[in-house]
């Protein structure tokens, strides 16, 4: 999702809007299965990967944008989000994820478990994407 350093094809020199800004993530977001498929479908390693990914992706996109505290308030939700799931699932090691003792933990979806509440914080900040940009993601997030 990344080239030549540039979040989104969004070039660090250019100075989009926060609603281009999220026009683009609504996009990359709606590619992320673990925000939408069953979760009986999704393997583990799978999903600790990919919200392992959404962070860092999430995290390097607001590098050098110049955007309120307002409107960067839905990416530190989804990066809070994220937190939240992998301290539920466990912590990560040099080249591997230790899951800790309660492995069944990151398919829970009730919305004080992994997955749960990983989709509970992702509806949340999307939803006030929708709302204060005018914006549609293109999923339902269950």
């Amino acid at each position: 999702n990344t080239m030549n350093g540039d979040i989104f094809g969004i070039s660090r020199g250019d100075k989009p809007s926060a609603k281009d800004f999220y026009r683009v993530l609504l996009v990359y977001l709606e590619s992320k299965r673990v925000l939408f498929n069953p979760g009986s479908v999704e393997q583990r390693e799978h999903c600790i990967a990919s919200v392992l990914e959404m962070k860092q992706t999430l995290s390097n996109s607001i590098m050098g944008k110049l955007f309120t505290d307002k409107e960067l308030q839905p990416i530190r939700d989804m990066i809070a989000a994220c937190n939240k799931y992998l301290d539920k699932v466990g912590v990560p090691d040099d080249r591997r994820f230790l899951i800790n003792e309660h492995s069944w933990e990151w398919f829970d979806m009730s919305p004080n478990g992994a997955l749960g509440s990983l989709r509970t914080g992702f509806r949340a900040a999307i939803q006030s994407v929708e709302k204060d940009y005018a914006l549609k993601y293109g999923k339902d997030i269950r």
